[in-house]
């Protein structure tokens, strides 16, 4: 009985070795030592997924252009192109913007090569028309940082010069509606950082933008001048009478005397005289002054009255007699008043 089972299993093999051999017979080769696949034909390919390969950058002269959406696992070769022809030696992955580019669309082909896969080439969209960039781009900002201060987008060094637009940021944040050459700083960007975006457009130039370096952060305003009560002299006031121009009065002085053809000195007493000891040819001097009280409020700066008011009288006569004595010529006359 068991021999009779090993034969069974030996027929078996030789039936299926039979059937085999059987099915294939009208491709099967005369070698006996042929494939045994060789029968079925040429093997068939898959195809390849398809891809959409993107040009990534600014068309404009002197930069370089890359490709993103290229598939993976594959060999790929490139083929840049210009309005549609192949531009010699550009076969890489990236691309540096030529001159001969300028006023051309480009594109790129991908072919795509994998082992059991057809070969499979794709084409970008064309970019914009290629462009000139500008020599020379910058954004700054003068002026103070405190509220109150007006900020000034600075934009000489930008060549060719462009039709400008700016953006005003508030630690990074956009401010709404701050877009002109100028921003006036308010008490919302107290304790903040200033910036501005400059951005210049111009025909058959790259738009391009700048933003400036950050200004320092934002003081409070100054804290207001409050005047003199009107009237009132101020008691200990030092006075500093000032010839030959205005400049920015001492620590301490209450009273300033200018000529009347010079600003006066904010949050002080301000007396204006006319060619003080002869400074100033064809002229007079002339100082309103009182004992007790100035002539007029005088508060905020306001200069005061020009004549002797009622209830007054001169009483410097003896100094206006001994200034036209040293002059020799023209005429000085100096007014003190006080209350009689």
């Amino acid at each position: 009985m068991p021999r009779a089972k090993t034969l069974s299993r030996n027929a078996l093999v030789v039936l299926v070795t039979a059937a085999l051999v059987f099915a294939g017979a009208e491709a099967a080769p005369a070698s006996i030592g042929a494939a045994p696949y060789a029968a079925t034909g040429a093997l068939t390919t898959a195809t390849q997924k398809s891809f959409t390969p993107k040009i990534s950058g600014s068309a404009a002269v002197g930069l370089t252009l890359t490709i993103t959406g290229k598939p993976s696992g594959s060999t790929l070769s490139y083929k840049w192109k210009r309005n549609g022809a192949a531009i010699s030696g550009a076969t890489k992955s990236t691309y540096k913007v030529a001159t001969a580019d300028l006023g051309k669309k480009l594109t790129v082909s991908v072919t795509s090569k994998r082992g059991g896969y057809t070969t499979l080439t794709k084409t970008s969209a064309a970019t914009a028309t290629v462009v000139k960039r500008f020599t020379s781009h910058s954004a700054a900002i003068s002026g103070t940082a405190r509220v109150g201060s007006k900020l000034t987008a600075k934009t000489a060094a930008w060549s060719p010069t462009p039709t400008f637009s700016y953006q005003w940021y508030r630690n990074g944040v956009a401010i709404s509606g701050a877009t002109s050459s100028t921003r006036t700083l308010t008490s919302s960007d107290q304790g903040k950082k200033i910036t501005v975006k400059i951005t210049g457009r111009k025909s058959g130039y790259l738009t391009t933008s700048k933003t400036s370096a950050a200004t320092a952060t934002v003081a409070a305003a100054p804290a207001a001048v409050v005047p003199p009560a009107a009237g009132t002299f101020p008691a200990g006031a030092k006075v500093d009478y000032q010839l030959g121009g205005a400049y920015a009065p001492p620590a301490g002085v209450g009273i300033v005397t200018r000529d009347n053809s010079d600003s006066p000195a904010a949050g002080l007493w301000n007396v204006c005289y006319i060619n003080g000891f002869q400074t100033q040819p064809g002229g007079e001097l002339v100082v309103h002054a009182r004992a007790a009280q100035l002539v007029g409020t005088g508060g905020g700066g306001r200069r005061l009255g020009g004549r002797v008011p009622a209830g007054h009288v001169n009483v410097r006569k003896a100094i206006r007699d001994r200034h036209r004595a040293q002059q020799g010529r023209g005429h000085v006359r100096e007014q003190g008043v006080q209350r009689r």
